[in-house]
Protein backbone atom coordinates (compact mmCIF):
# COMPACT_ATOMS: atom_id res chain seq x y z
CA UNK A 1 0.00 0.00 0.00
CA UNK A 2 1.94 3.29 -1.08
CA UNK A 3 0.11 5.81 1.99
CA UNK A 4 1.71 3.13 3.89
CA UNK A 5 5.12 3.42 3.24
CA UNK A 6 4.23 7.25 3.04
CA UNK A 7 3.39 7.19 6.56
CA UNK A 8 6.67 5.06 7.40
CA UNK A 9 8.51 8.40 5.78
CA UNK A 10 6.51 10.02 7.99
CA UNK A 11 7.58 8.17 10.78
CA UNK A 12 11.54 8.04 9.84
CA UNK A 13 11.58 11.83 9.22
CA UNK A 14 10.16 12.28 12.95
CA UNK A 15 12.28 10.45 13.98
CA UNK A 16 15.49 11.32 12.54
CA UNK A 17 14.88 15.45 13.38
CA UNK A 18 16.90 15.56 16.85
CA UNK A 19 19.79 13.62 14.94
CA UNK A 20 19.28 16.31 11.95
CA UNK A 21 19.68 19.43 14.56
CA UNK A 22 22.74 17.61 16.22
CA UNK A 23 24.33 17.33 13.17
CA UNK A 24 23.44 20.86 12.31
CA UNK A 25 24.95 22.44 15.60
CA UNK A 26 28.26 20.44 14.62
CA UNK A 27 31.84 21.70 12.94
CA UNK A 28 32.40 20.18 9.32
CA UNK A 29 34.34 17.60 10.67
CA UNK A 30 31.45 15.30 12.02
CA UNK A 31 28.49 16.62 10.36
CA UNK A 32 29.30 14.17 7.02
CA UNK A 33 28.93 10.74 9.45
CA UNK A 34 26.09 12.17 11.90
CA UNK A 35 24.03 13.49 8.38
CA UNK A 36 24.40 9.78 6.82
CA UNK A 37 23.56 8.28 10.12
CA UNK A 38 20.29 10.43 10.06
CA UNK A 39 19.50 9.92 6.88
CA UNK A 40 19.96 5.93 7.47
CA UNK A 41 16.98 6.57 10.34
CA UNK A 42 14.84 8.58 7.84
CA UNK A 43 14.61 5.79 5.12
CA UNK A 44 15.12 2.54 7.63
CA UNK A 45 11.31 2.47 8.40
CA UNK A 46 10.61 1.53 5.16
CA UNK A 47 12.37 -1.85 5.48
CA UNK A 48 10.44 -2.51 8.46
CA UNK A 49 7.75 -4.81 6.42
CA UNK A 50 10.77 -7.30 5.34
CA UNK A 51 11.55 -7.17 8.94
CA UNK A 52 8.63 -8.37 10.01
CA UNK A 53 7.92 -11.22 8.32
CA UNK A 54 11.00 -12.97 10.59
CA UNK A 55 8.95 -12.87 13.87
CA UNK A 56 7.68 -15.96 14.76
CA UNK A 57 4.21 -14.74 15.41
CA UNK A 58 3.37 -11.97 13.25
CA UNK A 59 0.77 -11.11 15.74
CA UNK A 60 3.75 -9.48 18.00
CA UNK A 61 5.07 -6.90 15.42
CA UNK A 62 4.33 -4.79 17.58
CA UNK A 63 6.17 -5.70 20.59
CA UNK A 64 9.07 -6.05 18.16
CA UNK A 65 8.95 -2.85 16.73
CA UNK A 66 8.67 -1.04 19.96
CA UNK A 67 11.05 -3.22 21.64
CA UNK A 68 13.82 -3.12 18.70
CA UNK A 69 13.03 0.95 17.70
CA UNK A 70 13.61 2.20 21.45
CA UNK A 71 16.39 0.75 21.87
CA UNK A 72 18.07 1.22 18.39
CA UNK A 73 17.27 5.07 18.90
CA UNK A 74 18.81 5.12 22.32
CA UNK A 75 21.46 3.10 20.79
CA UNK A 76 22.18 5.86 17.95
CA UNK A 77 21.49 8.98 20.67
CA UNK A 78 24.15 7.42 22.32
CA UNK A 79 26.50 6.72 19.72
CA UNK A 80 25.79 10.33 18.73
CA UNK A 81 26.77 11.90 22.42
CA UNK A 82 29.34 9.80 23.04
CA UNK A 83 31.19 8.36 19.48
CA UNK A 84 30.89 11.75 18.21
CA UNK A 85 31.30 13.87 21.33
CA UNK A 86 28.62 16.47 20.59
CA UNK A 87 26.79 17.79 23.07
CA UNK A 88 22.77 18.72 22.50
CA UNK A 89 21.39 22.49 23.53
CA UNK A 90 19.15 21.55 25.97
CA UNK A 91 15.87 21.28 24.27
CA UNK A 92 14.87 20.75 20.66
CA UNK A 93 13.12 24.47 20.50
CA UNK A 94 16.50 25.95 21.74
CA UNK A 95 18.10 24.99 18.31
CA UNK A 96 16.25 28.04 16.82
CA UNK A 97 19.17 30.37 18.21
CA UNK A 98 22.03 28.39 16.50
CA UNK A 99 23.64 29.55 13.50
CA UNK A 100 21.96 27.43 11.23
CA UNK A 101 18.70 28.19 12.75
CA UNK A 102 16.95 27.48 8.65
CA UNK A 103 17.66 24.28 9.16
CA UNK A 104 15.75 24.10 12.86
CA UNK A 105 12.77 26.04 10.67
CA UNK A 106 13.15 23.62 7.81
CA UNK A 107 12.82 20.08 9.45
CA UNK A 108 10.34 21.53 11.63
CA UNK A 109 8.00 22.89 8.44
CA UNK A 110 8.36 19.57 6.34
CA UNK A 111 7.46 17.15 9.45
CA UNK A 112 3.97 19.25 10.04
CA UNK A 113 3.30 19.19 6.15
CA UNK A 114 3.82 15.47 6.36
CA UNK A 115 1.50 15.25 10.04
CA UNK A 116 -0.74 17.69 7.51
CA UNK A 117 -1.22 14.91 4.55
CA UNK A 118 -1.23 12.55 6.42
CA UNK A 119 -4.23 13.49 8.24
CA UNK A 120 -6.18 14.46 4.71
CA UNK A 121 -5.11 11.35 3.46
CA UNK A 122 -7.13 9.74 6.64
CA UNK A 123 -10.02 12.20 5.99
CA UNK A 124 -10.25 11.00 2.22
CA UNK A 125 -10.20 7.50 3.05
CA UNK A 126 -12.73 6.57 5.62
CA UNK A 127 -12.57 2.82 5.31
CA UNK A 128 -9.12 3.37 6.95
CA UNK A 129 -9.63 1.68 10.53
CA UNK A 130 -9.24 4.80 13.04
CA UNK A 131 -9.96 7.31 10.28
CA UNK A 132 -12.03 9.73 11.92
CA UNK A 133 -10.01 10.86 14.84
CA UNK A 134 -6.51 9.89 12.80
CA UNK A 135 -7.12 12.54 10.36
CA UNK A 136 -7.24 15.12 13.58
CA UNK A 137 -5.05 13.77 15.59
CA UNK A 138 -2.55 14.27 12.41
CA UNK A 139 -3.53 17.70 11.23
CA UNK A 140 -3.55 18.68 14.90
CA UNK A 141 0.09 17.64 15.05
CA UNK A 142 0.72 19.22 12.07
CA UNK A 143 -0.19 22.51 13.26
CA UNK A 144 0.90 22.97 16.74
CA UNK A 145 4.30 21.99 15.42
CA UNK A 146 4.11 24.68 12.66
CA UNK A 147 3.45 27.25 15.38
CA UNK A 148 6.45 25.69 17.28
CA UNK A 149 8.37 27.54 14.37
CA UNK A 150 6.15 30.65 14.06
CA UNK A 151 5.82 31.35 17.57
CA UNK A 152 9.92 31.27 18.97
CA UNK A 153 10.99 30.23 22.25
CA UNK A 154 13.09 33.53 22.82
CA UNK A 155 10.50 35.80 21.46
CA UNK A 156 7.37 34.78 22.69
CA UNK A 157 8.38 32.22 25.58
CA UNK A 158 4.72 31.64 27.01
CA UNK A 159 2.75 31.38 23.65
CA UNK A 160 5.52 28.59 22.53
CA UNK A 161 5.66 26.65 25.58
CA UNK A 162 1.67 26.10 25.39
CA UNK A 163 1.88 25.27 21.53
CA UNK A 164 5.13 22.75 22.22
CA UNK A 165 2.86 21.37 25.26
CA UNK A 166 -0.40 20.65 23.33
CA UNK A 167 1.89 19.33 20.62
CA UNK A 168 3.87 16.93 22.77
CA UNK A 169 0.48 16.01 24.57
CA UNK A 170 -1.22 15.21 20.72
CA UNK A 171 2.16 12.82 20.28
CA UNK A 172 1.78 10.45 23.79
CA UNK A 173 -2.34 10.85 23.26
CA UNK A 174 -1.78 9.12 19.57
CA UNK A 175 0.19 6.12 21.08
CA UNK A 176 -2.32 5.61 24.13
CA UNK A 177 -5.20 5.59 22.02
CA UNK A 178 -4.09 3.50 19.26
CA UNK A 179 -6.95 0.48 19.92
CA UNK A 180 -5.27 -3.02 21.01
CA UNK A 181 -7.32 -6.56 20.90
CA UNK A 182 -8.50 -7.74 23.72
CA UNK A 183 -6.22 -10.67 24.18
CA UNK A 184 -3.22 -8.20 23.48
CA UNK A 185 -4.60 -5.28 25.12
CA UNK A 186 -2.55 -5.71 28.14
CA UNK A 187 0.52 -6.30 26.60
CA UNK A 188 0.34 -3.45 23.91
CA UNK A 189 -0.72 -1.07 27.05
CA UNK A 190 2.65 -1.64 28.92
CA UNK A 191 4.82 -0.93 25.22
CA UNK A 192 2.40 2.27 24.79
CA UNK A 193 2.14 3.82 27.97
CA UNK A 194 6.15 2.77 29.20
CA UNK A 195 8.21 5.36 26.84
CA UNK A 196 5.02 8.17 27.20
CA UNK A 197 5.87 7.55 30.95
CA UNK A 198 9.59 8.01 30.27
CA UNK A 199 8.69 11.42 28.02
CA UNK A 200 6.46 12.46 30.77
CA UNK A 201 9.34 12.01 33.50
CA UNK A 202 11.79 13.83 31.28
CA UNK A 203 9.57 16.80 31.15
CA UNK A 204 8.43 16.90 34.92
CA UNK A 205 12.16 16.72 35.89
CA UNK A 206 13.26 19.26 33.61
CA UNK A 207 10.45 22.15 34.35
CA UNK A 208 10.83 21.25 38.43
CA UNK A 209 14.77 20.45 38.28
CA UNK A 210 15.04 22.68 41.35
CA UNK A 211 12.82 20.31 43.67
CA UNK A 212 13.44 17.23 41.63
CA UNK A 213 17.38 16.63 41.16
CA UNK A 214 17.13 13.22 41.77
CA UNK A 215 16.77 9.76 40.21
CA UNK A 216 14.55 9.25 37.67
CA UNK A 217 13.92 13.09 37.35
CA UNK A 218 17.37 14.19 36.42
CA UNK A 219 17.89 11.18 34.34
CA UNK A 220 17.80 13.40 30.99
CA UNK A 221 17.10 16.91 29.60
CA UNK A 222 14.48 18.24 27.91
CA UNK A 223 15.82 17.78 24.79
CA UNK A 224 15.62 14.22 25.69
CA UNK A 225 12.61 13.87 26.64
CA UNK A 226 11.31 15.70 23.66
CA UNK A 227 13.13 13.13 21.41
CA UNK A 228 10.98 10.09 22.50
CA UNK A 229 7.93 12.53 21.95
CA UNK A 230 9.11 12.48 18.85
CA UNK A 231 10.55 8.63 18.32
CA UNK A 232 6.82 7.10 20.08
CA UNK A 233 5.05 9.16 17.32
CA UNK A 234 6.92 7.86 14.82
CA UNK A 235 6.58 4.27 16.14
CA UNK A 236 3.29 4.77 16.34
CA UNK A 237 3.30 5.65 12.98
CA UNK A 238 5.03 2.57 12.05
CA UNK A 239 2.40 0.56 13.76
CA UNK A 240 -0.19 1.53 11.97
CA UNK A 241 0.75 1.31 8.68
CA UNK A 242 1.04 -2.17 9.00
CA UNK A 243 -2.06 -3.10 10.87
CA UNK A 244 -3.41 -1.71 6.86
CA UNK A 245 -1.22 -4.48 5.00
CA UNK A 246 -1.69 -6.70 7.83
CA UNK A 247 -5.18 -6.33 9.71
CA UNK A 248 -7.73 -7.06 6.91
CA UNK A 249 -10.62 -4.92 8.13
CA UNK A 250 -10.28 -1.67 6.10
CA UNK A 251 -9.85 -4.24 3.18
CA UNK A 252 -13.59 -5.43 4.05
CA UNK A 253 -14.88 -1.72 4.56
CA UNK A 254 -13.55 -0.89 1.15
CA UNK A 255 -15.65 -4.07 0.22
CA UNK A 256 -18.77 -3.09 2.09
CA UNK A 257 -18.96 0.66 0.16
CA UNK A 258 -18.53 -0.91 -2.97
CA UNK A 259 -21.34 -3.51 -2.29
CA UNK A 260 -19.09 -6.39 -3.24
CA UNK A 261 -19.16 -9.79 -1.40
CA UNK A 262 -15.55 -10.73 0.02
CA UNK A 263 -16.19 -14.23 -0.17
CA UNK A 264 -17.43 -14.78 -3.78
CA UNK A 265 -16.97 -11.07 -5.46
CA UNK A 266 -20.46 -10.95 -6.35
CA UNK A 267 -22.89 -7.92 -5.52
CA UNK A 268 -24.74 -6.99 -2.58
CA UNK A 269 -28.20 -8.38 -2.80
CA UNK A 270 -29.50 -4.55 -1.99
CA UNK A 271 -27.68 -3.45 -5.62
CA UNK A 272 -29.17 -6.78 -7.21
CA UNK A 273 -32.13 -5.99 -6.20
CA UNK A 274 -32.43 -2.35 -6.77
CA UNK A 275 -30.88 -2.99 -10.68
CA UNK A 276 -34.44 -4.88 -10.89
CA UNK A 277 -36.59 -2.25 -10.19
CA UNK A 278 -38.52 -0.61 -13.32
CA UNK A 279 -37.63 2.56 -14.55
Amino acid sequence: MPFGKFERFTAGFCMAIPFFLLTANETAGKTVPMFIVSVIITILPLAIPLLVQFTKNPKNYGMVIMTAGGILLFGLYKLFIDLFQVEDMGSISAYVLMDNSHVFGMLLAIAAMLFIVNGAVYWNKKEFAEGEWRSLLNVGLGIFLLLVVIFRCDKTPTIHLVVAGIFFLLCAWGTIRRPAKKEKRGQQRFFDFAPVTVMTIGMIGHFGHSSLDFWPFNLFNLFGAESIALWITGLDFILVSLKKEIDPLPVLRSLTRARIDPRDGKKDERQVSASKEPG
